[in-house]
This record gives structure tokens, C-alpha cells and sequence, in this order.
């Protein structure tokens, strides 16, 4: 659907001109279940992906109701203690949240993060339409809807859009440009509850799933130094140290942290007076 900045398309994904003009590099994967799909593009943390990164997210023109729906979106990604924290600040945040002008049909529209690792900048809400007097578990879920988009998930049934829609002509979406890449650990049968399914009913609320909140902690859990996602679950390494180096009265010791599942994390390096448990060279 043509609107002033772009088209929509998948039901609430804002393409804008610019993203239409850029030459894309695509990850193509065949797949054929309903499991959770992210994009090719996602959050970055830094060098590492080590430590947590906070997102501020302003509104702009939205009443009472909408605020309240707001922070009880942002609330329930921040009571899974994630690598990214969400933050509302008074205005010029990283995702604007504003009353927009969609499609009657359309509920609300986001998009995917650019290229540099930073969230979609803008969600807009169809206020016009919903007006001001809803359930506020409905709208909770969403704007979690649309910050699941800014952050890099996809529809959980893209390529079968009547699982939540109902018929469609056109059930699938496609991979697209934007790519819709499986998130390891989600099951293979219909998650008849996610936050990401492309439609909701009025006034139905859909908080996290046991599923989705897997997939959160797939892409984004375990925020510290010592911990990494292993098998959809956030798990602390066992620290061990590896190098040890005298610098005149300092030592520098290296150490990593090994996993359950054999990986290993990067190298990390402290520095003190005292020596380090391993041998100095």
C-alpha cells in the first residue's frame, strides 16, 4: 500500500524510498514450519556483542491510553533483563512512537534496523481509526508487535499469513530482501500465540509466549561478560584462564569462558599486582 514515506507491506513493514533504492546483500534459507524468523539485519552491542545496549523510544501526539500501552510494551521486554533495554524519555528518542497516517485497515506500521545495527526509527499507530478508548492488553501487544519488528524479528507465520489472518490470497510473504532467517530452538509446530503473528484480533492480548521469550534470548539474552545463550537458554561460563604475561611489577592474565556446548568465549584480559593463577611468561 502506497503512503506518504514509502509502502507498507506484510500488513504493518514501512519500506521507505531509500530502502527501496539500496541494493541489499540477501540470506536465502528454505523453510517450511512456523518457528520464529528474524531479518538479516539485528541490534549491535560492539565488538564482542559483549554488555547491553539501551534503546529510548519518545511519543509523539498519542493520548493517555496509547502512553500506558506504551510503557507496558517496554515493560515486558525489560522484565526478561535482555541485552537490550528499553527507555521512553519526553521526545527525540531512538524509535518515535506518533500517530500516523495508515490505511484504514492497517493498525500500525514499523521497520527493520538499518544497516549500522540501530533499531527502525519510527513505529506509527493508526489512532485516527482505533481511537482512544481500548484494551490496553491489546494495544500493549501491539506496540511489543512493532518494537519486535524495529528490533529484527519477523512475522512468526510470514509464509502462511492465514495461520492469524485468516484467508488471504497472497498468504506468503516471501524472504525478501530483509531475509527471514530461523532462530534456532523454536519448535516446528504452529505457535498459535506469538507476539510476532502477522494479525491480532480486537482486543486480544498476547503476551510473550514460552516460545517467543526462547526466541528474545536467542537473538538478544545474556547480557554480560560470562554468559551466552546455549540451546535457547542464558548460561554462565566456567571461567578459565589461559596466558599470563609480566609487565615489569603488572601481569596481564588472559582468560575466556567455556560452554556447555563446547564453544568458547572471546579472550579477556585484567591486569593486577599479585600475579594471575597461571604461569607468567
Amino acid at each position: 500500500m502506497k503512503v506518504k514515506n514509502g509502502y507498507i507491506v506484510e500488513g504493518d513493514i514501512l519500506l521507505t524510498d531509500s530502502d527501496l533504492n539500496k541494493k541489499n546483500n540477501v540470506i536465502r534459507l528454505n523453510v517450511a514450519e512456523t518457528e520464529h524468523y528474524r531479518t538479516n539485519k539485528l541490534i549491535y552491542f560492539g565488538l564482542g556483542n559483549v554488555g547491553t545496549r539501551t534503546i529510548y523510544v519518545s511519543i509523539e501526539n498519542l493520548s493517555g491510553n496509547y502512553i500506558t500501552a506504551i510503557d507496558a510494551a517496554l515493560a515486558r521486554y525489560n522484565a526478561l533483563q535482555l541485552k537490550i533495554r528499553f527507555v521512553r524519555m519526553q521526545s527525540g528518542g531512538n524509535i518515535v512512537i506518533a500517530n500516523g497516517i495508515l490505511p484504514t485497515n492497517v493498525l500500525g506500521s514499523s521497520g527493520f534496523p538499518d544497516g549500522n545495527g540501530n533499531p527502525a526509527g519510527r513505529i506509527e499507530l493508526n489512532a485516527g481509526s482505533i481511537g482512544a478508548n481500548f484494551n490496553i492488553g491489546w494495544m500493549t501487544s501491539i506496540i511489543a508487535h512493532e518494537l519486535g519488528h524495529c528490533i529484527g524479528f519477523r512475522h512468526t507465520d510470514y509464509f502462511n499469513r492465514s495461520a492469524s489472518c485468516g484467508y488471504d490470497p497472497n498468504p506468503d510473504e516471501g524472504q525478501g530482501s530483509e531475509g527471514a532467517i530461523l532462530i534456532p530452538g523454536t519448535p516446528s509446530g504452529a505457535d498459535t500465540d506469538s507476539w510476532m503473528l502477522a494479525c491480532i484480533g480486537t482486543g486480544t492480548d498476547r503476551p510473550f509466549t514460552t516460545n517467543d521469550i526462547l526466541a528474545l534470548n536467542y537473538l538478544y539474552g545474556c547480557g554480560y561478560e560470562g554468559t551466552r545463550v546455549v540451546n535457547g537458554v542464558c548460561e554462565t561460563g566456567t571461567k578459565k584462564y589461559v596466558g599470563a604475561v609480566r609487565q615489569g611489577n603488572t601481569y596481564r592474565c588472559t582468560y575466556v569462558y567455556t560452554f556447555s556446548d563446547g564453544s568458547m568465549s572471546m579472550y579477556y584480559y585484567e591486569y593486577n599486582n599479585t600475579g594471575c593463577p597461571v604461569d607468567p611468561v
